[in-house]
């Protein structure tokens, strides 16, 4: 006798299968993209489509000007002075930070001029890893060019509602759905501009525009206070308007070769003994990295989920970006060290020496790469022990320190050999006091940006009415 089948637990077997059973005209419907992979047709992306359908809805392009960005010319360098060239690993936390981008010179500018960045557009990039990190341009500043690899989307009259779509749930999976490639992910624009955007009354989109605003003032308070412990740590130190002597001679001894074990010329400028010199001088005496510098290795336990660190998730200011949850077996082998609240972590390689970040107490028992050296003190508090490690003299003698030939890095013998200044007692406290609200102000603004993105989600979700109690509530929580 043949088995009955039954449809209600073949049904329930095909959800816990992540299976997706469609007819042709259900993949033909709203399909213009000639997709038949069965990625495009994942559950979660079907499941979104059909909420955002339920909505009013509009193609992007018909709401906003989307414009790719541009190449720089084969000659083409970067200067210290011209305008800002904003790159795609400056499109992060919400926000477009100008401040870190290079800068390209005026006859640059002058050929990719039509490709500039201006106040209230957004920023999507849309190659490799990067691909969906949104910012929205709150300055005012020109010229300000961007890279090829991400796309502008202009609309000054709904641009903070677009760029917390965007960052949405439901912003994410189509961006998510409609990339391509595997070596090297791409986002096309000509699928951006088909991206459907559900469209809700003014009074949405004025609440979503003050939560917006409010986090980039937080954000910036936050950039500002930091700005102020690093001017601090310098102006204890006396190094405010400090500088080396630019002499680029140096006669050795054999013995000098003998001590250090250094054969390139490089280690030996004159400008890096002038440092360490002037950071002994501290009235307040050194401490050696060597008594800083904590042994944190350790083993991952099978079928155990961790949150791991890598330098992709470290900002400009000592901040811990995100992490990567997943089970021991699934993170690469270099995810061996285990970090605690209060420690500080510094890149070992040569090219991120300044990716440096504070431990908080949200990241304790994290794992993190060993591209990494894991410091924690007993006599300078952790907030001075990043300032330090972050300042413009200690990143010269970790770079002097670095050693190799395809990827240059600072090894522990090298770190171990740096002596920082043992700042006052009294000056630790003020910079922490600093470095802590700097903290707790970026905290708030992500909390802004989470609560917007939020708020578009229930709209989509429950209708504009819950989504507004939900920011009216929780707006200044």
């Amino acid at each position: 006798m043949s088995p009955v089948f039954d449809e209600t637990k073949y049904r329930a077997l095909l959800e816990k299968l992540e299976i997706s059973v469609l007819t042709y005209s259900e993949i033909c419907k709203n399909n213009n993209t000639y997709r038949w992979d069965s990625e495009y047709f994942l559950k979660a992306y079907l499941a979104a489509d059909v909420l955002i359908r339920n909505r009013k809805v509009v193609q992007l392009n018909s709401v906003a000007s989307i414009k790719g960005g541009k190449r720089l010319p084969l000659f083409a360098t970067f200067s210290q002075q011209g305008s800002p060239y904003v790159r795609a690993e400056d499109v992060k936390n919400g926000f477009i930070h100008w401040e870190e981008s290079p800068k390209i010179s005026f006859e640059i500018y002058q050929s990719i001029k039509q490709y500039q960045l201006k106040y209230n557009d957004l920023l999507l990039t849309i190659v490799g890893n990067s691909i969906g990190d949104v910012g929205i341009c709150k300055f005012d500043i020109s010229p300000c060019n961007f890279t090829e690899n991400c796309v502008k989307i202009t609309n000054n009259n709904v641009s903070e509602y677009l760029f917390s779509f965007l960052l949405s749930h439901y912003g994410q999976i189509q961006i998510a759905r409609e990339q391509v490639g595997t070596a090297q992910p791409k986002l096309a624009i000509e699928r951006i501009r088909t991206f459907l955007i559900p469209q809700f009354d003014q009074q949405f989109y004025n609440a979503i525009k003050t939560v917006i605003d409010d986090a980039r003032k937080k954000e910036e308070a936050s950039i500002d206070c930091y700005k102020k412990s690093e001017n601090g740590l310098l102006a204890d130190l006396n190094l405010t308007d400090w500088q080396p002597d630019d002499e680029s001679v140096a006669t050795k001894t054999f013995a000098d070769f003998q001590n250090s074990g250094r054969l390139d010329a490089e280690y030996y400028q004159p400008k890096y003994q002038a440092i360490a010199e002037k950071l002994t001088q501290y009235s307040n005496g050194t401490v050696s990295c060597a008594n800083v510098l904590v042994n944190a290795m350790t083993k991952l336990t099978a079928d155990t989920e961790y949150c791991y660190l890598e330098l992709a998730d470290i900002g400009k200011s000592g901040e811990i970006n995100s992490c990567t949850q997943d089970v021991a077996e699934n993170l690469p082998s270099r995810a061996r060290q285990k970090v605690k609240t209060n420690d500080v972590i510094v890149s070992t390689v040569e090219g991120s020496l300044a990716s440096c970040a504070l431990i908080t107490e949200e990241f304790n028992n994290a794992i993190c790469s060993t591209g990494f050296h894991v410091l924690r003190s007993a006599e300078i508090n952790p907030e001075t022990l990043l300032l330090l490690m972050k300042s413009s003299p200690v990143q010269a003698l970790l770079k002097q320190g670095c050693s190799g030939t395809i990827l240059t890095a600072i090894l522990p013998d090298a770190l171990k050999a740096i002596k920082l200044p043992l700042i006052r007692k009294e000056v630790q406290n003020e910079l922490a006091a600093k470095v802590q609200e700097s903290f707790a102000l970026r905290k708030e603004s992500k909390r802004l940006l989470d609560l917007a993105k939020h708020a578009v989600e229930v709209a989509i979700e429950q209708g504009e009415d819950a989504a507004i109690k939900l920011l009216e509530r929780c707006k200044d929580a």
